[in-house]
C-alpha cells in the first residue's frame, strides 16, 4: 500500500522507483505508475461495489 502513500506528490513517485524492473530509469517510472493506477482503480472498484450492492 506504500504506493497509494507515495502517491500523493509527484516527488514521491521517484522515492519508490528501486522497484528496478528493467533497468532503464523511464521504463521502471512507467511500470510504477501502471501498478500505482492499478492498485488505486482496483480499490475505487471495490468500493463502488459496496456501495452499488445496497
Amino acid at each position: 500500500m506504500f504506493f497509494i502513500g507515495a502517491f500523493g506528490d509527484w516527488g514521491g513517485v521517484w522515492d519508490i522507483l528501486p522497484v528496478n524492473v528493467t533497468g532503464n530509469v523511464m521504463f521502471d517510472y512507467f511500470f510504477t505508475l501502471v501498478l500505482s493506477f492499478g492498485v488505486l482503480s482496483m480499490m475505487v472498484g471495490w468500493l463502488f461495489n459496496i456501495m452499488t450492492r445496497s
